[in-house]
């Protein structure tokens, strides 16, 4: 799935910068499996949420210049069939099957 991809690579991307780990923007594209241009993408869109990211030549490593991060994480369990009526849309794998809300008379 894509959007579990692309979380993975936000909570990479966070753990390098977080530890100063990342190198140069090829380096750090490398370490998280994705090309400079995709890295520059996810950098921008931290950006569009508040999170200052800039690259320090000396150190050569990004870093959070206002000490504020992007927290991303990804949950998923198994929803027992007695709690799958309390859901008003979509579907849920139970048993081996697609199993709908009481309300879908299919």
């Amino acid at each position: 799935m894509m959007l579990i991809k692309q979380i993975e690579h936000l909570e990479k991307i966070d753990k390098l910068i977080r530890e100063r780990r990342t190198g140069t923007p090829d380096e750090f594209a490398q370490k998280v499996g994705i090309s400079r241009r995709q890295l520059y993408n996810y950098l921008d869109e931290l950006r569009s949420y508040g999170v200052d990211v800039c690259y320090s030549r000396i150190c050569q490593s990004f870093g959070y210049k206002n000490n504020r991060r992007l927290r991303v994480y990804f949950n998923c369990e198994e929803i027992e069939k007695s709690k799958g009526t309390q859901f008003a849309g979509g579907y849920h794998l139970f048993a081996s099957k697609f199993y709908l809300p009481s309300f879908c008379n299919i």
